[in-house]
């Protein structure tokens, strides 16, 4: 079994952490002199960079700290992990993309068309390229609108739960973790590398998940809904009114394996299902 070690113990860092089985880490990564000391005690085989400031309205009235986190810190923790032969995972986005580009949905090599409408999204892009082109041995993941079969407050069901308003024509992709995780550690275990779009086949709006949300999980939830465009009025960051990403790069990485990515509303219909049952729990 490969070494590995997750930066970030935030919502995604700690369910890959908790799923790979690699050790978890609070890191200033900007702290260059311990990153190294770090690495080089630790020797990981596997770095898997989960920093990010990914509150939207927070990176547009924080645009330095942002800049840091989303591009200055995996831009470290690449160069630091490109000289030991590291292999770097690093968690990358799709909302640097709008519209479905003619039906068929945006590639990895397709040219982010949202870059310079919003400060996350330009971060996001530049480290993105800036990784792709100088860091060996990288393997970058990019997920879009995550939901999962467990509450929490960065799930995109528990962020719709809060509003009493969403949108009914943002039909997107999204990325299912709980579906997501068999193959995020397939494509770490098999060494792939390079940029991946992963998200579950089709695309769905707001309104539709928060509307299986009422029939499977809370039949007494009441919500309204209401355009992109009136939403974007209420908030700093500008919100994409569609995003749809390719998924064949993934099907073909996949391919030969048991892994399934199922559609999108098989996909929210069984976290939903699950979800419940953590919610009845008390999870």
């Amino acid at each position: 079994m490969k070494k590995g070690v997750v930066l970030g113990a935030g919502w995604i860092g700690t369910r890959v952490a908790k799923y790979m089985e690699y050790d978890l880490r609070r890191f200033n990564a900007l702290n260059q002199p311990y990153l190294k000391k770090f690495l080089d005690k630790e020797k990981p085989d596997v770095v898997v960079n989960a920093i990010v400031k990914g509150n939207l309205d927070w990176c547009e009235s924080n645009v330095p700290d942002a800049v840091l986190s989303n591009i200055a810190v995996p831009l470290m923790i690449g160069a630091e992990c490109n000289k030991r032969g590291i292999f770097m995972v690093h968690f990358g986005t799709g909302s640097i993309y709008n519209g479905i580009n003619n039906g068929c949905g945006f590639k990895e090599t397709d040219e982010p068309n949202f870059f310079g409408k919003q400060v996350y999204a330009d971060t996001k892009s530049q480290a993105e390229d800036l990784l792709f082109d100088f860091m060996e041995n990288t393997l970058q993941l990019r997920i879009h609108l995550p939901i999962d079969s467990i509450p929490h407050p960065k799930n995109l069901i528990d962020k719709l739960r809060r509003f009493s308003k969403v949108a009914d024509d943002n039909h997107s992709s999204i990325t299912s973790i709980h579906h997501a995780l068999p193959a995020i550690k397939y494509m770490i275990n098999k060494g792939s590398t390079g940029i991946y779009n992963i998200v579950n086949p089709g695309m769905v709006s707001s309104a539709n998940i928060m509307q299986i949300y009422k029939e499977i999980v809370d039949s007494n939830y009441q919500f309204e809904t209401a355009p992109v465009d009136e939403l974007n009025k209420t908030t700093k960051a500008k919100r994409a009114k569609k995003c749809k990403l390719n998924m064949d790069k993934l099907k073909i990485e996949l391919k030969g394996s048991s892994i399934w990515i199922p559609e999108v509303n098989i996909a929210v219909r069984e976290c939903l299902e699950k979800y419940k049952e953590h919610m009845e729990n008390g999870n």
